[in-house]
């Protein structure tokens, strides 16, 4: 199965198991991309990462996301 997303809706970086988005903010919220990516990775069995700068930080809104969706959802750290 094949579907479709807006291009303002696609992951940064797609392989065969992990999609991953890359944010470059000092602070995020839980976006409607975000959401509609989580489900999208769910779909098609992968995990979706969550590429941040080391000094961004999350919303609480967001943390309570990734604690739900731990399996499917995660967050990786960069300089």
């Amino acid at each position: 199965m094949t579907s479709k997303l807006p291009e303002t809706l696609k992951a940064d970086i797609v392989t065969s198991t992990h999609m991953y988005l890359i944010k470059h903010v000092s602070f995020l919220r839980l976006t409607h991309q975000i959401k509609m990516l989580l489900c999208h990775a769910y779909i098609q069995k992968k995990t979706l990462t969550l590429i941040i700068p080391t000094h961004c930080r999350l919303s609480n809104e967001l943390i309570d996301f990734l604690n739900l969706h731990s399996s499917t959802f995660k967050t990786q750290e960069q300089l």
